[in-house]
């Protein structure tokens, strides 16, 4: 088991020698070499006493951190739609008929693509108020809509998400 230990140290050791030799190369310092010489040393000191956890120690210290991954960027709304159940309806028309309670009210919702894009935080609004009143959830992705009201030519109804904006309009009839 040490004979294993010792040839798996070993090899970490030439793989930690040839990047520090090849850091130190790069850099051109020649002042930086005796201070590599003297970590390889002490490393094969440590080796030689089977002080394993010493070598791994000095090891991982030799060992040039890896380079940082540039953070891919996170995809950003393009557009957004409304639905009506599974039907779309950004762009178009649809009618409500003014009824009593809540039997009338009906609930849209947002949806932003590309379906990756974070801050999807939508905001809903109506161009003429006393005719829909609108009621999103939380986040918005859901809204539900309320005639109270009548007009005929109808109102538009606004929905934005980080600077994407879509509209259908409301037909409020009696």
């Amino acid at each position: 088991m040490k004979k294993l230990i010792s040839f798996i140290l070993i090899l970490s050791l030439c793989s930690a020698l040839c990047a520090c030799g090849q850091k130190a190369a790069q850099t051109e310092d020649p002042t930086a070499l005796p201070g590599q010489y003297a970590r390889y040393q002490a490393l094969i000191d440590a080796l030689e006493n089977g002080k394993y956890e010493q070598a791994h120690a000095i090891i991982n210290a030799m060992d040039p951190s890896p380079a940082t991954p540039a953070p891919t960027p996170a995809p950003y709304v393009e557009s957004v739609k409304i639905f009506y159940y599974t039907n779309d309806l950004t762009g178009s028309d649809f009618t409500m008929t003014l009824s009593q309670g809540e039997d009338g009210d009906i609930t849209l919702k947002a949806e932003a693509y590309p379906l990756t894009a974070e801050s999807k935080t939508f905001t809903w609004s109506v161009d003429k108020d006393g005719i829909v009143e609108l009621t999103p959830n939380e986040n918005g992705s859901e809204c539900k809509v309320h005639q109270v009201g009548v007009l005929e030519t109808g109102v538009v109804i606004t929905l934005k998400c980080a600077g994407a904006t879509c509209t259908v309009r409301c037909i409020a009839v009696e």
